[in-house]
């Protein structure tokens, strides 16, 4: 009989993914704007010039489905097999990130939701979809 030379797969560490933090924030912005503003995340291959060929890339978007699902990025998150490091992108403040840990990167996407810039683009956001919402 062949042996088993992978080990047990429950000994295995848990890893959150980069895509689990932003898919929490994803739903509190949802739920902190009365899903006027709905956060929704996009997942895939990195596939662009600036990727590395393999790595899995995610977006956090707005969407405000009162405007026709008007939407807007507002990270973008690329990351090898090994997770870190990784890079993000602040889509609307236009800054890169390179991540070594989880603690770091969980630290960058606070500062990046909780900017100036972020928070202003989000305030029209919620207006325009509040005032489309009192004109149906």
């Amino acid at each position: 009989m062949t042996e088993n030379m992978w080990g047990k797969i429950e000994e295995l560490e848990a890893v959150i993914l980069p895509l689990v933090y932003l898919r929490e924030q994803a739903e509190i912005l949802s739920e902190m704007t009365g899903r006027v503003v709905l956060g929704k995340i996009l997942t895939g291959e990195a596939k662009t010039k600036e990727s590395s060929k393999g790595n899995f890339v995610c977006y956090l978007e707005t969407v405000i489905p009162s405007l026709n699902n008007y939407s807007t990025v507002i990270v973008r998150v690329e990351y090898p097999i090994t997770i870190y490091p990784l890079k993000m992108i602040d889509m609307i403040g236009s800054k890169n990130y390179t991540c070594s840990s989880e603690e770091e990167f969980i630290g960058d996407l606070k500062t990046i939701l909780s900017s100036e810039k972020v928070r202003n683009a989000l305030s029209v956001l919620y207006a325009q979809g509040k005032e489309r919402e009192k004109g149906k």
